[in-house]
């Protein structure tokens, strides 16, 4: 099963030490978004969290990114 680890360099709350270990504790399938001046809690404000989140649900789902589902 794939995992997808999103974390801010910037988060106060959790260091970003603990998503590189996760991420290594999940080897291949495991990959790392990282982003900048989000922090802990308006990371999923982002834009690129979004469509990175949004092709990984789709890809799971064997949709390509941007597909409509009825």
């Amino acid at each position: 099963m794939p995992v997808l680890v999103v974390h801010d360099e910037n988060d106060e709350a959790v260091e970003v030490e603990w998503a590189s270990r996760l991420v290594a504790a999940h080897g291949q399938r495991a990959r790392l978004v990282t982003t900048r001046s989000f922090g802990h809690r308006r990371i999923l404000g982002s834009p690129r969290v979004s469509a990175e989140v949004a092709a990984f649900v789709a890809a799971g789902a064997g949709l390509e990114a941007g597909a409509t589902v009825r």
